[in-house]
C-alpha cells in the first residue's frame, strides 16, 4: 500500500503542473486547519471547552448542570477541568488545544511505531496535510473537545488488544466508556464473543469508575446530569451521523424508532462478530462503526478514536478497494447545513455524515475474513 501511494506521488511530482498541484493542495489542507483553529480562538465562549469550564464552575458553586448550560457530559469528565476554571477563557482555550495536539502527536507516534510505517518526506507531508483537513479533526479544534486526549487512550487500549493483553483492554475501555457511553458497545462485543472475562473486566472498570466518580462529585451532580441528558435537543446538526440524527433531520427525534433500528443494528453487529475469526483492526472498526450508527449523539469527530485502526486497516493490502474507498469517505465525510432544504434534503445532502458512516460499516461487514497475524488477538 504504501510502495504504491508513493509511485503514484512520485508520478503526480514529476511535472512542474503536478508540482504545483501538491503544494496548493498540501497548502489548502493546511490553511484550511489554520482557519478552523482561528475560529476556536475567535469565538472560545461557544467551543465545547467554554461549556466544560462553565459546568465546572457551576459545580464549584454547588449548582452543576444549570438549565441554560449545554454540556451533556459525566460529572467526573468535568472535574478533569476545574484546573482551568482558574484561568481566563483565552489562556484555558490557548492550554487545552496545546495538551490536545500534544496528544494527537503522541496517538500518530504510537500508530507509526506499532505499525512499523516508513515513508518519504513527502509523503508524510501529505499525510499530514489530509489529517489536518480531514473533517473529523477540524470538528475537534473547532470545538475545543477532549476527543484528542480521549483518542490517546484509546489508540493505547487498541495497542494492548493488539499485543493480546485483553484484561488491560477491556479494563480500559470500560474506563473510557465512562466519559463516552457511546463505547458500551464493546461490551456488547465481548459478550457476543463470549469473552467473559474480557466482559466482567469490562463492567468491573466501568462501574468502579462511576463509583468513583459519584464520591468526588456527589449524588447531587449525576442527578443534574440525568437531567442535562433529557434536555438534549440537538440531535439534528448534520455531523451526527447515528440513526437518531437522521431520523431529527428527516422528521423529528423518536427515541422508538431509534430503539428499534439500534436493535437491528446491535444484532447485526452480535451475528458478524459471532462468525469472523478473532482480528482487532477489523474488529475495533466495526464495532466503532456500529457505535457512531447505535449511539443518539455519534458525532463523526468521534472518528478520532478508531485512529489506530483505521490507518492498520488502510495499509492492508488485501482490503478490497471498496472497503479502503468507503472508510476513507466514512473519514472524510463533509456536513452540510440543510435545516430550510426540506425533510428530503435534510436525509441526504444533510445527512453525509451518517451515509458514508453507513456505507463504511456495510462495506467493512462485507469484507472477505481474512484474518491477518497482527490482527489476531
Amino acid at each position: 500500500m504504501t510502495a504504491a501511494a508513493e509511485t503514484r506521488l512520485r508520478r503526480l511530482r514529476s511535472t512542474s503542473l503536478g508540482e504545483l498541484a501538491w503544494l496548493l493542495a498540501i497548502g489548502g489542507c493546511f490553511a484550511l486547519h489554520l482557519s478552523a483553529l482561528f475560529v476556536t480562538f475567535a469565538w472560545p465562549s461557544l467551543s465545547d471547552l467554554a461549556a466544560f469550564l462553565s459546568n465546572a464552575e457551576a459545580w464549584l458553586q454547588g449548582t452543576p448542570y444549570p438549565p441554560t448550560g449545554r454540556d451533556p457530559n459525566a460529572p467526573h469528565t468535568i472535574l478533569l477541568f476545574v484546573p482551568l476554571t482558574r484561568l481566563t477563557l483565552p489562556v484555558a482555550v490557548t492550554v487545552w488545544m496545546l495538551i490536545s495536539y500534544a496528544c494527537l502527536v503522541w496517538t500518530v507516534r504510537l500508530i507509526v511505531r506499532e505499525l512499523q510505517l516508513r515513508a518519504s518526506g513527502a509523503m508524510w507531508c501529505t499525510v499530514a496535510a489530509a489529517l489536518a483537513a480531514a473533517p473529523p479533526m477540524l470538528d475537534v479544534v473547532v470545538n475545543a473537545n477532549m476527543l484528542w486526549p480521549l483518542g490517546l487512550v484509546s489508540t493505547a487500549v487498541w495497542l494492548a488488544a493488539r499485543r493480546r493483553h485483553d484484561g488491560v483492554a477491556a479494563g480500559l475501555v470500560g474506563v473510557l466508556s465512562t466519559a463516552k457511553p457511546l463505547l458500551g458497545t464493546f461490551l456488547i462485543f465481548h459478550v457476543a464473543r463470549r469473552n467473559w472475562r474480557a466482559a466482567t473486566t469490562f463492567a468491573i472498570a466501568a462501574l468502579a469508575v462511576v463509583a468513583l466518580g459519584v464520591l468526588l462529585a456527589g449524588v447531587d451532580a449525576w442527578a443534574a446530569w440525568f437531567g442535562a441528558v433529557r434536555r438534549v435537543n440537538f440531535y439534528d446538526v448534520a455531523s451526527n451521523a447515528s440513526f437518531m440524527g437522521l431520523i431529527a433531520r428527516a422528521w423529528q427525534p423518536s427515541f422508538l424508532l431509534w430503539l428499534s433500528v439500534s436493535a437491528v443494528l446491535g444484532l447485526v453487529m452480535i451475528l458478524t462478530v459471532r462468525r469472523w475469526a478473532p482480528d482487532v483492526d477489523r474488529d475495533w472498526m466495526f464495532v466503532i462503526l456500529s457505535s457512531l450508527l447505535m449511539a443518539p449523539l455519534g458525532w463523526r469527530y468521534y472518528l478520532c478514536l478508531g485512529l489506530g485502526p483505521l490507518v492498520a486497516l488502510l495499509m492492508r493490502s488485501s482490503l478490497t478497494p471498496r472497503a479502503r474507498i468507503a472508510l476513507l469517505l466514512a473519514a472524510w465525510s463533509p456536513s452540510v447545513q440543510a435545516k430550510s432544504w426540506g425533510p428530503i434534503a435534510q436525509a441526504t445532502v444533510g445527512s453525509i455524515p451518517f451515509w458514508f458512516v453507513l456505507i463504511g460499516w456495510i462495506q467493512l461487514r462485507r469484507e472477505p475474513d481474512r484474518t491477518s497475524a497482527a490482527g489476531v488477538p
